[in-house]
């Protein structure tokens, strides 16, 4: 009997990431109706479930805790999939912007630092905020100018080991083109 070792594909993890509001969940629905793999944000099940739209700056240690473990398990998710369309999986925001939110409000902790650094994304997207397409609704508490604040906190934490690209303010589906075209 002959056994063949056969070796999956690499996965290459894309990363949507930026300012609240600024459409980032769109383009994530437009990859998958394209037939993209994707991990959807997980922050809006986490305060959905707790029913509290403040939940973030009322016990921000405990949300992230929890957020950071469901990325986490996103992450290694990725490749127990075998049904992966061009190798690629996209991700409605990342790991590393947990930091992010944390400096924003002024809350630094450096244990949590390293554990963010085992996770890289071969690309990263970032969408910055955008005036004319923000809106509030039960998940999203802050306000455009508090968007504006987290985005360059966001923006920082993926600096230091990624490469950003920026995703133009253009229609939906040509900011998909746009992620497309980096991507393939």
């Amino acid at each position: 009997m002959v056994f063949i070792n056969y070796k999956m594909p690499n996965i290459r993890r894309i990363l949507i990431t930026g300012s609240p509001g600024s459409g980032k969940t769109t383009i994530i629905r437009g990859l998958r109706n394209r037939g993209y793999m994707v991990f959807d944000e997980f922050s809006r099940s986490l305060i959905k479930g707790f029913e509290n739209k403040n939940l973030f700056l009322k016990d921000p240690i405990n949300f992230s805790a929890k957020l950071l473990e469901r990325r986490i398990k996103q992450f290694n998710d990725a490749k127990k999939n075998k049904k992966v369309k061009n190798n690629l999986v996209f991700y409605d925001r990342g790991i590393q912007e947990i930091s992010g939110y944390l400096r924003a409000i002024g809350l630094e902790n450096s244990s949590w630092e390293k554990k963010l650094t085992d996770y890289r994304y071969d690309k990263v997207f970032i969408a910055p905020p955008w005036k004319e397409i923000y809106i509030n609704d039960k998940q999203r508490f802050e306000t455009y100018k508090e968007a504006k604040i987290y985005y360059r906190f966001i923006k920082a934490s993926y600096e230091i080991k990624h490469e950003l690209i920026e995703i133009p303010k253009i229609d939906i589906e040509s900011r998909i083109d746009f992620v497309e075209s980096y991507v393939l």
